[in-house]
């Protein structure tokens, strides 16, 4: 059995995971070694907010809509039922 075990610093460790960290949003495209990139990421997870937010509000309405249709349909129809049923001898 081999030891693969390594000893590193308290710093050396924080380099290396901050290093890893690094990579892995490189990977997935975001840039968090200068400021500037992670404020625009910042800006872009904030309109993607506000985009959710934004079409989750007009389904709900849309769908307040749609039922609210149905419903009035429901008695009209009813109402015109009962105005022949009135009408009739």
């Amino acid at each position: 059995m081999s030891d693969d075990s390594v000893t590193l610093s308290r710093s050396e460790l924080k380099e290396l995971i901050k290093e890893a960290v690094s990579e892995a949003f490189f990977d997935a495209g975001l840039r968090i070694d200068e400021q500037e990139s992670i404020e625009e990421a910042r800006n872009d997870f904030r309109f993607i907010r506000w985009l959710r937010n934004i079409s989750e509000k007009t389904a709900s309405q849309v769908g307040y809509l749609v039922l609210a249709t149905l419903i009035g349909a429901f008695l009209f129809a009813t109402w015109i039922g009962f105005r022949i049923m009135a009408r009739v001898p």
